[in-house]
């Protein structure tokens, strides 16, 4: 049985050559999956390591594009997404929540984490559930349906700066926070 198709993740990333239509190039590892979610990267951009902003800007629009020619094959099939901002997730973490995939009573604040003056964290006791929580920390925004007691999702992740764009699929049955 060829790997990908068992529903088992190849053993290593498969990877296509930089093609003549751009720098984008497509991957098929599956990336955070959890007990109710699964995220896909389906295409990755290679890093801006030159710094040019007119490039990281080109790519950007083109994976834009990418996303939208799929959202309007999606909308097809399960009517029109909504468009949800993972921006008020990113700022509760940054108030103190916690991610959902902390060890069972561990309170471990996400990536932007307010902290007191001694240098602790400050947790406020909410835990954002994983998809969402690691989708809030390099996804803007995501277009978004649900369908059969799933979510299912599109949105680009850009960590920033020298970081390559990356064109994300996932489901899960967790509703979002």
């Amino acid at each position: 049985m060829e790997p990908g198709r068992s529903g088992e993740a190849p053993a290593e990333p498969a990877r296509s050559e930089k093609s003549a239509d751009g720098p984008a190039h497509r991957v098929e590892t599956r990336l955070a999956d959890g007990p109710a979610h699964r995220v896909e990267t389906l295409l990755t951009s290679e890093e801006f390591l030159n710094g040019d902003s007119a490039d990281r800007d080109a790519v950007q629009e083109q994976f834009e594009a990418e996303r939208d020619g799929l959202t309007a094959l999606l909308t097809r099939r399960w009517g029109e997404p909504h468009v949800f901002s993972l921006w008020s997730l990113r700022a509760r973490t940054a108030a103190g929540a916690t991610r959902g995939d902390a060890p069972e009573g561990d309170a471990v604040p996400g990536p932007w984490a307010a902290y007191d003056r001694d240098g602790t964290p400050h947790v406020t006791g909410e835990v954002i559930p994983d998809p969402w929580a690691a989708l809030s920390e390099c996804v803007p925004d995501l277009h978004l349906w649900h369908w059969d007691g799933r979510w299912v999702g599109l949105g680009i992740a850009h960590g920033g700066g020298e970081d390559p764009f990356r064109l994300l699929v996932f489901a899960t049955l967790t509703d979002p926070p």
